[in-house]
């Protein structure tokens, strides 16, 4: 259960990488030539399979200990608000953490959902 998890936040990390560096290629694709967007990628890359991936699995631990999957929910997405407002004093830098925190948290709810449903119909063996 918990290599699936982790698989999962895996899974969601790389796809985070890729949605996030095109969401800044798609705003400033005017200025941004193949060195800048390889520099972004790369950036984003480390600060999300690094701080991001703990932050993700931190946020999972702690929302595993909760008794209502409402509340799970709630306290994932908050603890990834909080976790994306790290560069708060950047300025700017700020909707980028902000940015690939929240891309990352739906990537992840997806992920679970698929993944729910597909342990679901394999239990039904439908």
């Amino acid at each position: 259960m918990v290599l699936a998890t982790f698989r999962r936040k895996i899974k969601a990390g790389l796809l985070t990488i890729l949605f996030s560096s095109i969401a800044v290629w798609f705003y400033f694709y005017k200025e941004m030539n193949i060195a800048i967007m390889s520099m972004v990628l790369l950036i984003f890359a480390a600060a999300i399979m690094t701080y991001g991936l703990a932050a993700a699995c931190f946020a999972e631990y702690i929302s595993s200990k909760l008794s209502s999957e409402k509340l799970a929910f709630l306290a994932r997405f908050l603890m990834h608000v909080l976790f994306g407002l790290i560069l708060i004093r950047g300025e700017f830098l700020v909707v980028y953490s902000l940015g690939a925190s929240l891309i990352f948290f739906c990537v992840d709810e997806i992920l679970r959902a698929r993944g729910n449903h597909v342990a679901r119909h394999d239990l039904i063996g439908e």
